[in-house]
């Protein structure tokens, strides 16, 4: 049986609107935290009600043995927006991971708010400092909110760690997504670089165990 992988599209007319929280975030003190703007929420979710309810104040780490980059840290970020929560568009996004990653009714969601910024035409930005890897959970999604003056970003997924096994890679426009299994696949997102002074990707990285 092959691993779970999911490729889609949001409606562009949902999804764009949420640009505008994006616009909000802040640089952290952390070692990606000038480019990689960042808040972190974990919530539960029903699908039956569509109830979003939002454990504050949680805590982000990883180990070392998943994350070389920034392993055994403990970060906090400032939580996602109650304006957020409200929206059709987040709603549509929780929906649509809960759904095709097959999650239980009442799942523990984790989410990434990420603005990834490129400063400098000459210098691509590392997107993904931790380089072709897995998270440590059953299910792994990316959805794209917007970018703005920007080439590259591209969403990978691969069959093992090797570089060679691609199975697909999106480009990061508005409302495209992918949804995986984080315990068989592998993930990457190409670097990033501006086509002007500056530019940004803007995406969400949702996670989740099935129990």
């Amino acid at each position: 049986m092959s691993a779970l992988l999911h490729t889609g599209n949001l409606p562009t007319d949902i999804i764009a609107p949420l640009r505008t929280d994006f616009d909000s975030l802040t640089p952290s003190l952390y070692k990606d935290g000038s480019y990689r703007l960042r808040r972190y929420s974990k919530f539960t979710y029903n699908q039956d009600s569509q109830d979003i309810e939002l454990i504050r104040g949680s805590q982000f780490v990883q180990s070392s043995e998943l994350n070389k980059f920034q392993g055994d840290v403990v970060r906090q970020y400032d939580d996602v927006s109650d304006e957020l929560l409200q929206t059709e568009g987040f709603l549509t996004i929780v929906d649509t991971f809960a759904k095709q990653g097959g999650l239980p009714n009442d799942a523990t969601v984790e989410v990434h708010q990420m603005r990834i910024v490129s400063k400098d035409p000459a210098k691509p930005t590392i997107t993904t400092p931790e380089g072709l890897h897995q998270d440590g959970f059953d299910r792994i999604s990316m959805f794209t909110v917007s970018r703005q003056d920007v080439a590259g970003g591209d969403l990978c997924a691969y069959k093992t760690n090797d570089p060679d096994s691609m199975l697909v890679r999106l480009p990061s426009e508005t409302g495209v997504y992918c949804v995986m299994d984080d315990s068989e696949l592998w993930h990457y997102a190409s670097e990033l670089s501006t086509t002007g002074e500056s530019g940004f990707w803007d995406l969400f990285v949702l996670t989740a165990n099935l129990q």
